[in-house]
C-alpha cells in the first residue's frame, strides 16, 4: 500500500533542471577574434526587458511612441557576448561592449542578437493562441479609443480584426 502511495506521490511532473550549466556557443567575430555567446542569465534577461520597455512610451490610456529600439540588439548581445583569454577559455568577466558590438554590421550582430534571444528563451515563438490572445487584447483597446473619441477615429475605415 505505500509502494501506491508512492508513485501517486511523484507520478506528477518534475521540473528537474539536471544541470544549471548555461549554453555557450563559439562565435569568431568579423575582427576575427574568438568569442563566447553564452545564454543570457535572469539578470542579463531582466535587465533587456526593462530596457525594451523604456522604449514604449503611453500617453491618454495608449501607447504614443516607441524610442532606443535600435539600441536593443547591441544591448542585449553586449550582455551575452564575452572574450575568449589567451588559454581558450571565456572571460566571463569581460563582456563585450555594446560600442564596439554597434561598429559591427548588421548581418554579424542581427543573427548574434537572434541566437541569444533563442538560447535565452526571451521572446519564444508565438503560436496559434498567443497570437489570437494577442489580437483579442489589440481589437479591445482599438475598440474603446474608437468609443473614447469616434470623431477624431472616424477617418480610419480599417477593419477592427477579423475571425
Amino acid at each position: 500500500m505505500s509502494d501506491e502511495k508512492e508513485t501517486e506521490t511523484t507520478s506528477h511532473d518534475d521540473f528537474d533542471f539536471g544541470s544549471l550549466e548555461a549554453i555557450e556557443i563559439p562565435v569568431v567575430g568579423p575582427d576575427k577574434k574568438p568569442y563566447i555567446l553564452r545564454e543570457a542569465s535572469g539578470d542579463v534577461v531582466a535587465k533587456f526587458n526593462n530596457a525594451r520597455g523604456r522604449c514604449v512610451q503611453f500617453r491618454d490610456g495608449g501607447m504614443s511612441a516607441v524610442n532606443g529600439q535600435g539600441d536593443l540588439e547591441a544591448f542585449l548581445v553586449s550582455l551575452c557576448l564575452f572574450h575568449v583569454k589567451e588559454d581558450g577559455t571565456a572571460d566571463f568577466k569581460k563582456p563585450v561592449r555594446a560600442p564596439i558590438i554597434r561598429s559591427w554590421p548588421e548581418r554579424v550582430v542581427k543573427p548574434l542578437f537572434e541566437k541569444a534571444k533563442e538560447i535565452s528563451e526571451i521572446d519564444e515563438p508565438d503560436d496559434l493562441a498567443a497570437l489570437k490572445e494577442q489580437r483579442k487584447k489589440l481589437n479591445e483597446q482599438i475598440e474603446k479609443l474608437m468609443e473614447d473619441s469616434p470623431a477624431k477615429n472616424e477617418q480610419d475605415n480599417t477593419p477592427i480584426g477579423c475571425d
